[in-house]
């Protein structure tokens, strides 16, 4: 006898007839179905011999395959039992069940007749030696695994245990068993558990993510009535090719008529709610009567839904478009906290101040005294110095709480010392508004003390503290300053240094925009030859922009004068600039603060009795020789630079000191913190090395070989 597998579905059915048997191998390995879930399967109800029998040990009878069977379904008696004895051995043939599980299974059925039960033994390669509940404790059932012990790797995946045996797969090929995964199980991390920064979203993701679920749960509803729709429809039309007794005795099952009992039960349940049972009764009794009823109803929300979400679309899209470059952006808003606090002047002198004490920590003999800068910056760009000073200067007259006289003070400042300082072209001084002859003449007075008309000044600058070595009268030519290797030399304290770090700061980020906007220009030169609009504005999510990518950074100029005029919200000011440069532009976010401080600390500098001080002293030894000049001439100034070191070591006693250098070539600035002791012990070295080698004194200030020896 044989066994009919049906191939409609995925239940299996067999007709009368036991199904062929499988010999297993010896030993082979136990799968995942155990005996428990075979019982959970349909009409699988053994009935009273369901209790555990002891099974003797009897001597095996030589049975055939027909006979065994036979012998089996007369011992049962029972045509439903027999039925789920057969439908276990089917899982056997299939390979579903293994020797030692079919035996544990099938126990339960023919336990009590051990010459049955001995050949069937024999039969499917099962041995006693290994006890039944020995082969139980060996395998590792996965819903037993605590995966959260188990190996890692990265943050979703988890090792199987050594002892885990993975269930049988069918139809592998030498393929599949080179590159599908064994060992290695999916393990899911929820975000409250995630250590990574990615998992958490910012608001603006999280709106967006609430418009895409209300906008698909209302796709479902839709797409789910339409589908009953049809469903009911197709009834309909096929009832309409029946004659009236065969509609009459017409029914519909479960699934009204269409593939699924889920989708129209859970359409028909949206609209009627808790009468939903009485429908779903009447389409089945009676549909021909109840169809049409139903049809027209759900039409009819269809038509309302479909109308709710043209309205629901508006309103989404609009989110989207406002939401959209914000959700990319996940730094601005730790940056914009963070950034206004590391600006303040208090906290750039701490900067420094904690890399000099790593300095001094890292010093492990105390004979000697580690020199050179603690922090090194680079202007990149001149205009960009030109930009920052436009914007300067721009909110500085807009300060209405400064007098005039202040006014004109820190323009003079910004436009004339610190452009010379940086070998930059002088701003415009004239101020129509604002200036006055006493500004005027203050910066002749200014320009006539730069080192280009030192030597009408002449005289020699003598150490105030007693020296070995004699100062030596230095001129500065008129060429110094011009020439490509000239440099700039400037003692100061806390509150010049940290105008030249904002300052810094601000040349910075406009450097990096401007950059940006050169990224942006020939990238979009390299897309409008492949497509005609950007990809943003082809799916509707960016409105496009009537400006040309050429002009962004003179608008984000223009954009940042508006905001510090509170022309502009800094809402709308932030968009404007994500719109042009993308998630980057967070760096530019606190630009109306950084110019704030800036502002606020030139103020300082100018009216401050001690910053004035400092300033007159720079320019008193610029025209001496002491405060740079050429880096070929470098040697024939030590000493001057020496006492000029010492004058600013004695203005400055109760405050920090700071030794910076700004290099013409290469536009590089060098700031290093400096005590009273360090002071005395470099500036010995420095002219001892001068003596000595020439080429030495160079690399130390600069920071690179130079040849400077002369014959």
């Amino acid at each position: 006898m044989s066994i009919v597998q049906a191939t409609n579905g995925p239940e299996t059915k067999h007709t009368t007839g036991p199904p062929p048997l499988k010999r297993a191998a010896p030993g082979a390995a136990p799968s995942q179905v155990s005996a428990e879930a075979v019982k959970q399967l349909p009409r699988l109800h053994i009935g009273k011999i369901e209790k555990e029998t002891e099974v003797k040990e009897e001597k095996v009878v030589i049975y055939s395959e027909q006979d065994f069977f036979d012998r089996v379904k007369k011992a049962l008696k029972s045509q439903e039992v027999y039925e789920n004895f057969l439908r276990c051995l089917v899982l056997y043939t299939e390979e579903t069940l293994n020797a030692t599980d079919i035996v544990h299974i099938v126990v339960h059925f023919i336990g009590k007749f051990p010459e049955l039960f001995a050949w069937f033994k024999n039969y499917v390669g099962y041995k006693d030696a290994v006890p039944t509940d020995q082969g139980r404790k060996n395998r590792v059932g996965e819903l037993e695994i605590n995966y959260a012990s188990c190996k890692r790797y990265g943050a979703s995946y988890r090792a199987h245990p050594p002892n885990y045996i993975p269930p049988k797969c069918m139809g592998r090929t030498e393929l599949c068993k080179q590159v599908l995964n064994d060992t290695w199980r999916s393990y899911p991390c929820w975000s409250e558990d995630s250590t990574f920064s990615g998992a958490k979203k910012t608001q603006y993701e999280e709106y967006i993510n609430k418009c895409d679920d209300e906008r698909f749960e209302l796709d479902v509803v839709i797409e789910t009535n339409l589908a009953c729709i049809k469903q009911l429809e197709a009834v309909q039309k096929k009832m309409a090719k029946l004659t009236p007794d065969e509609v009459a005795r017409f029914r519909l099952d479960n699934k009204l008529g269409g593939t699924s009992e889920v989708i129209g039960r859970k359409a028909i349940k949206r609209i009627y709610g808790d009468k939903h049972g009485g429908i779903i009764d009447g389409l089945k009794k009676s549909p021909q009567a109840v169809i049409p009823i139903v049809l027209k109803r759900l039409k009819s929300k269809d038509e309302e839904w479909c109308e709710a979400r043209r309205q629901f679309s508006k309103i989404w899209n609009e989110q989207c478009k406002k939401y959209h470059l914000k959700s990319l952006d996940h730094q601005s808003v730790t940056f914009k906290q963070t950034d206004i606090k590391s600006i303040r002047p208090k906290n750039l002198v701490t900067e420094i101040e904690t890399l000099y004490d790593e300095r001094m920590e890292q010093v492990t003999d105390q004979t000697k005294t580690v020199i050179g800068p603690h922090i090194t910056i680079t202007h990149k760009d001149h205009h960009i110095l030109e930009d920052a000073r436009a914007l300067i200067i721009h909110h500085l007259r807009r300060q209405s709480h400064l007098q005039n006289e202040e006014k004109a003070k820190v323009k003079l400042f910004l436009n004339g010392f610190l452009q010379d300082f940086f070998f930059a072209p002088r701003g415009d001084v004239s101020d129509d508004d604002h200036d006055t002859d006493e500004d005027s003449s203050e910066e002749d007075d200014e320009t006539r003390s730069r080192g280009s008309r030192a030597s009408n000044k002449g005289g020699t600058r003598r150490s105030s503290r007693k020296t070995d070595r004699p100062a030596k009268s230095v001129k500065l030519t008129p060429g110094d300053s011009d020439a490509p290797d000239a440099y700039n030399l400037f003692f100061t304290n806390d509150q010049w240094y940290a105008f030249l770090r904002q300052h810094q700061i601000l040349c910075e980020r406009l450097f990096q925009i401007y950059t940006y906007n050169t990224a942006v220009v020939e990238q979009e030169l390299k897309d409008r030859k492949n497509r005609k609009e950007p990809t943003a504005q082809a799916i509707k999510m960016r409105q496009p922009n009537p400006m040309p990518v050429e002009h962004y950074y003179t608008h984000f100029l223009s954009l940042v004068k508006d905001l510090l005029d509170c022309n502009v919200e800094p809402a709308a000011y932030e968009d404007k600039l994500r719109e042009m440069f993308g998630v980057n532009s967070y760096i530019a976010f606190t630009l109306d603060k950084l110019i704030t401080n800036i502002v606020r600390q030139s103020h300082t500098l100018a009216t401050d009795t001690m910053c004035n001080q400092i300033k007159s002293s720079y320019l008193k030894q610029r025209a001496l020789g002491g405060a740079g000049g050429s880096l070929a001439t470098q040697l024939t100034r030590v000493n001057v630079e020496n006492n000029y070191a010492k004058d600013a070591e004695q203005l400055l006693s109760e405050h920090n000191l700071y030794k910076i250098y700004f290099y013409k070539q290469g536009s590089k600035l060098t700031v290093e913190l400096l005590d009273g002791e360090q002071t005395d012990e470099t500036e010995t070295e420095e002219a001892a090395r001068t003596e000595e080698t020439v080429p030495n004194t160079v690399v130390n200030e600069k920071g690179e070989s130079m040849d400077t020896s002369t014959s």
